[in-house]
């Protein structure tokens, strides 16, 4: 017996390159699916939902901070991520960034705060896009502090348009072909990229 406990092998973890945490809507049906499809070998996902009602309104979505700090504080207290997400893009925007980032810490102080918006915008100032169009499946009053934050942070934004859905539970549920279809329809010649807004769409 001896013998065979000198003969275990150890490898990686699956967080070997690295380890990230995400604050998930309660509501939200398919962003952990997508999120270890995305995910590169090597990089672990953990999560931990947030208290969220169905309605995606201005007035739901500041909801979510009243429970961000515990949700944070669920994720891998023992062995923290290296960064941990508020997976909401509209809620990031609503909430805003340095106001969930300072929950998060509350939270979870070892881990690095971060918001789907956040990533968003350093992604299209990667991609030196700066004349945008923008397609969500959100209402308008989202929709127009959405087109408020963007134009804050640079971008000229060509148009903007929503599918008009307030029910956070059912997002899930609209087809990636009709997402690219509804998308496109807002494309221009002008435009250097089509952003599609909402962390819980496939």
């Amino acid at each position: 017996m001896k013998d065979l406990y000198q003969q275990v092998q150890y490898g990686n973890t699956y967080g070997h390159l690295g380890s990230l945490g995400f604050v998930v809507l309660a509501t939200d049906t398919v962003i952990q699916e997508n999120l270890h499809t995305l995910a590169p070998d090597g990089v672990s996902i953990s999560v931990a939902p947030v208290a969220s009602p169905n309605e995606i309104t201005v007035e739901g979505l500041r909801k979510h901070i009243d429970t961000m700090a515990n949700a944070a504080s669920l994720i891998q207290p023992d062995a923290p991520p290296d960064l941990i997400c508020y997976a909401c893009t509209s809620g990031s925007i609503v909430i805003g960034e340095h106001a969930v980032a300072e929950q998060i810490r509350l939270g979870a102080p070892k881990s690095q705060p971060m918001t789907l918006v956040t990533g968003v915008i350093d992604g299209l100032r990667t991609l030196n896009a700066k004349s945008i169009v923008v397609a969500t499946p959100y209402i308008d009053e989202v929709n127009k502090l959405e087109y408020r934050f963007m134009t804050n942070q640079g971008f000229n934004i060509l148009d903007i348009k929503g599918m008009q859905i307030d029910d956070g539970s059912i997002m899930g549920n609209i087809t990636p072909g009709y997402i690219k279809e509804f998308a496109l329809s807002l494309d221009r010649p002008e435009a250097d990229a089509i952003f599609i807004s909402c962390g819980g769409i496939r």
